[in-house]
């Protein structure tokens, strides 16, 4: 057999020998190593050395307001998302660059097809900014997104744009963008056109909303709900534009103009009229009742409205008889549906229009209608005389009176209506028909058997009606088992029967299926009212919202579903609804989705209300500090106690202090909780002023003012005030970072005395304290008792105990603790890495610390940061190895980790320390670089000055090319001198506080 090795030598004499063999064979490995370098596995491979940014790292650096970061990821992204563009192009608008946002999202559209689907996304994105950044800034943005991208917009997203200038207030584009749409024979969807004229509206354009309602109104696939909602908003707002300006038109002018564009005015006038009996809108029902009432025939559909907007703002009986007077002169042929269900609605609301009801029933001859008629009288017990008549009237023929003369049908029902008032009551109690009273009394009291009987009696007397059915509803609805197909039973059976389920019958289902734990049935049953109505109230947005969070914690993607239908079905905002909205919404801990929200809000007039209770007061300023929001929270204060003059209160007080400490102004929660203490003195001992002071106590722990804290802490126990878990434990911290740890001892004996068990909060404080002051057998023997009593130790505690062991250096201590950590389920992170390469630094065993970086992040799942790097280089240099400590920033930047200041102020010491003059130009090249592409100094001019100073000491200016360095940092914004020239060079750190925020002029 021939050797390998003659076989090879064989080869490479016939190349040698043949230089085209040569040429072949090079051209072989050419096109093999193309082929592979294209193969995903190499690209992977390849693609290692440099760290890719994922999409929950961007978004923690934009919760953050790392902006210009967010900015510098976008390259390094590992997966190009639309949330990673809207991060990017929030981070341009915030950063005041709105110039920037439409040529990178062209560029994006263009460059990333698989983008263009979700671009919509992104612009609703920008509106919700609106309470971050000026609405000029954003209006700028979504103009130039406009100018620059609208040939990268798909259909989706161009509609959003649209909306988007109707909810910043930009009639301009917003008539420019409708425009491009029509030429471009694009279709405005209904929920679309709705959406442009609430979002001017809810911006105070009521000219623009106008020029834009004609269109929604002619939309074919509007619904009827959606069209009388939008028509009785607009007639509203121009009601209340008419009573700020006496001379501009009223709604009834902006009905006769609707007229005018080929709308006929009396639907119009009817729908107003029953969205102002929805929205309880008195002024606007006295107007629009005027204008209908004037004219000659009525609709049915007009008739129907002002009969039911009159029993709801209970107007004179007299008034609702001569109505029903005029309908049936004018509509003899009554629907025997509408007039049930106006019966239904004056059972509880006017006995004058039952008894008018009664008459025309028999007087008209309808004998379907008639006992139906005389069964609804005999439901109220005043009325069961009369309504026995009516009965022996019904069961006798008719005579010649009311032969169907409308004069004398008018006269007959006057007369009746009279004779019912004066008729004297019998002293022999009779027998009275079982009414929804009844049902209800039996439904309260959980009597199965005797609701069912009573509704059964119900329906054979024909007096069963939509409430009788909604409150079986809620009885089956509150039992266990197969309630849920009782109710289906029930709903198809209601349907069957003729009557109409309404709202309250959906929401009864909706609530019940919540309370049985089906989050799924709840949501079924609202598409099933989207499909079919009745509409949407805010009632069914709040139980949605309530029910799904009693039944688990409420996921974003539900809160959005819930939310989504406030804007798709125009609810109107109420009290109840806005609290549970900010209450869920909070609970999520989104700052993003909260700011949205509150977006939403603002739209709807929401931001500053004119007036409210107390609680949504303090749902509103709870909602602004959640958000970093505090100005807007001050702003809110202002209006409640300076313009509107009213005194909030102690809860109120209380969540305005709350947010003011939050936002770093313990000044000024100071002073309000004086003002809440004199206010108040009646409510001293409520839960209220147990939260101030918490906050209170929670703010000098803040300042770090241990000695204030403790007197506050006095002064609740002297009060006799509720010393409260959350209280002591914010003691606790500020006596362990004051290093105070025999005060932290006395209060956990004072929790003893409360009643009160430490929680793992308390005892994570202690052991990190004594830790600090290396007291390492104290913590030991504080982490053993919260073992015993149950409490599951996190990583805070694991950390505390290593950093502990790190100070004492105890290394195979500290290994230990990472075992116990980790057969704990608790995952080491980036501050347990950073803690033991501090310990070997300290120990000078430089190679276990670089074991610790390269493989603890491989081990447990986490990839080495910034601090993690830092940490090294500074043990690199302390240990006089400046060399390794610069191949870490390379290894860094190839990671994907970008240097910050604590970075470069590490590696310029050690690199001054050691004169290395090469390190210190290189590191301030980079320098340079970095500030200039985030237009912040990254750096004090102080300390840069100083690194020049050494390049010049060392002779190294020429060499190291000084001179350049010099106009790179000064083109960065450093305000540098050359060496030669500079007085004062040395290094102080005071120097910092002078550069953070400044700007480079670049």
């Amino acid at each position: 057999m021939v050797p390998a090795q003659d076989v090879l030598a064989s080869f490479m004499s016939i190349l040698a020998a043949a230089p085209l063999a040569q040429e072949f064979c090079l051209l072989c490995f050419f096109c093999l190593g193309f082929a592979l370098c294209r193969t995903t596995a190499m690209k992977q491979l390849l693609g290692t050395r440099r760290h890719r940014v994922t999409l929950e790292q961007l978004q923690t650096m934009l919760a953050q307001q790392r902006h210009e970061e967010v900015l510098d990821a976008w390259p390094l992204l590992d997966e190009f998302t639309s949330q990673a563009l809207s991060a990017v192009l929030t981070a341009l608008v915030v950063l005041n660059r709105p110039e920037d946002v439409g040529l990178f999202l062209s560029k994006a559209a263009t460059n990333l097809a698989h983008l263009r689907p979700s671009l919509f996304t992104c612009i609703r994105g920008l509106v919700d900014l609106q309470c971050q950044v000026p609405v000029e800034c954003l209006s700028q943005a979504l103009r130039d997104v406009f100018q620059q991208s609208l040939a990268a917009l798909d259909h989706r997203a161009s509609l959003e744009l649209l909306v988007a200038f109707a909810n910043t207030n930009d009639a301009e584009y917003a008539r420019e963008m409708a425009s491009h749409l029509a030429d471009t024979e694009q279709t405005l969807p209904c929920d679309i056109s709705v959406s442009v004229v609430q979002g001017f509206l809810s911006c105070g354009n009521l000219q623009a909303a106008l020029d834009h309602l004609p269109a929604v109104l002619e939309q074919p696939g509007l619904s009827t709900v959606t069209k009388e909602q939008m028509l009785a908003q607009t007639a509203a707002a121009v009601e209340e534009d008419c009573s700020l300006q006496p001379g501009r038109p009223c709604a009834v002018g902006f009905l006769d103009r609707l007229e005018g564009q080929g709308i006929q005015c009396q639907e119009a006038e009817a729908c107003v009229l029953r969205g102002a009996t929805v929205s309880g809108d008195h002024a606007l029902y006295q107007r629009v009742r005027m204008a209908l009432t004037s004219r000659g025939a009525l609709t049915l559909a007009s008739f129907e409205a002002l009969i039911r907007a009159d029993l709801a703002f209970g107007n004179s009986d007299g008034e609702l008889q001569e109505l029903f007077v005029r309908m049936v002169e004018c509509h003899p042929d009554l629907p025997d549906g509408l007039f049930h269900a106006l019966l239904s609605a004056a059972i509880a609301e006017s006995r004058a229009l039952l008894e008018s009801m009664c008459v025309w029933a028999k007087s008209s001859g309808r004998a379907s209608l008639a006992p139906a008629a005389a069964k609804a009288m005999s439901m109220s017990p005043a009325d069961e005389d009369w309504a026995a008549d009516m009965d022996n009237e019904l069961a006798s023929p008719r005579g010649s009176t009311a032969a169907g003369s409308e004069s004398a049908l008018e006269a007959n029902l006057s007369k009746q209506g009279s004779e019912a008032s004066l008729a004297v009551r019998s002293e022999t109690p009779l027998q009275v028909a079982p009414s929804n009273a009844d049902l209800d009394a039996a439904v309260a009291d959980v009597c199965t058997d005797d609701a069912e009987r009573i509704f059964k009696d119900m329906k054979k007397l024909g007096s069963a009606d939509v409430v009788s059915y909604n409150i079986m509803l809620k009885l089956y609805m509150g039992q266990t088992g197969d309630s849920m197909q009782l109710a289906r039973a029930l709903l198809e059976e209601m349907v069957q029967s003729g009557l109409r389920p309404t709202t309250a019958t959906y929401n009864s289902i909706v609530s019940g299926a919540l309370a049985h734990g089906d989050v799924d049935v709840a949501w079924r049953t609202i598409e099933e009212m989207e499909r079919k109505g009745p509409p949407l109230d805010a009632y069914t947005v709040s139980i949605i919202l309530k029910g799904s969070k009693a039944q688990r914690a409420l996921a974003p993607a539900e809160f959005d579903r819930a939310l989504d239908l406030v804007s798709r079905h125009a609810v109107k905002l109420d009290e109840v609804l806005v609290n549970v909205i900010l209450e869920a919404c909070v609970a999520l801990r989104d700052t993003r989705r909260l700011q949205h929200v509150l977006a939403i809000l603002k739209r709807h007039g929401w931001d500053l209300p004119k007036r409210c209770c107390n609680p949504t007061y303090a749902a509103l300023i709870k909602a602004y500090g959640s958000a970093g929001q505090t100005v807007k929270a001050c702003d809110l204060w202002d209006d409640i106690t300076k313009v509107q003059g009213l005194e909030p209160s102690e809860h109120v007080y209380a969540q305005m202090i709350d947010v003011l400490v939050m936002g770093g102004n313990l000044k000024h929660a100071l002073q309000l909780f004086a003002e809440m203490r004199e206010v108040h003195r009646a409510r001293f001992g409520s839960n209220a002023f147990a939260i101030a002071y918490a906050m209170i106590v929670r703010g000098y722990a803040q300042q770090k003012d241990a000695v204030r804290a403790l007197e506050c802490y006095e002064e609740m126990k002297a009060q006799g005030v509720s010393v409260g878990l959350v209280v002591l434990n914010t003691l606790v911290d500020a006596c362990c970072r004051a290093g105070d740890m025999t005060r932290a001892a006395e209060l956990l004996q004072d929790m003893a005395n409360f009643d009160l068990s430490p929680d793992l909060i308390t005892y994570s404080t202690l052991i990190k304290g004594y830790c600090v002051i290396g007291d390492l057998d104290r913590a030991l023997e504080l982490f053993g008792a919260m073992r015993r009593r149950g409490i599951k130790p996190d990583a805070i505690v694991f950390n505390s105990l290593l950093d502990g062991c790190a100070r004492k250096e105890m290394p195979v201590l500290c290994e230990q603790v990472i075992e116990d950590m980790v057969s704990a389920g608790v995952q080491p992170s980036n501050y347990s890495a950073s803690i033991l390469i501090k310990l070997y630094g300290r120990i000078s065993d430089l190679d276990a610390a670089f074991k610790v970086l390269d493989e603890m992040p491989q081990k447990f799942g986490f990839q080495p940061n910034t601090a993690v790097y830092t940490t090294l280089m500074s043990s690199c240099t302390w240990n006089g190895r400046m060399d390794l400590a610069m191949g870490l920033l390379d290894r860094m930047l190839q990671a994907g980790q970008l240097p910050d200041e604590k970075t470069y102020v590490t590696l310029l010491r050690g690199a001054t320390r050691f004169g290395q003059s090469e390190h210190i130009v290189s590191l301030l090249w980079q320098v340079a670089e970095q500030s200039q592409r985030s237009r912040k100094l990254l750096l004090d001019t102080e300390l840069v000055q100083s690194a020049l100073h050494t390049i010049m000491k060392r002779r190294a200016w020429s060499q190291r090319g000084g001179e350049d360095c010099l106009q790179r940092l000064r083109c960065a914004g450093f305000n540098v001198v050359r060496p030669s020239e500079a007085k004062g060079c040395s290094y102080n750190r005071a120097g910092q506080a002078g550069r953070r925020g400044a700007v480079a002029s670049a």
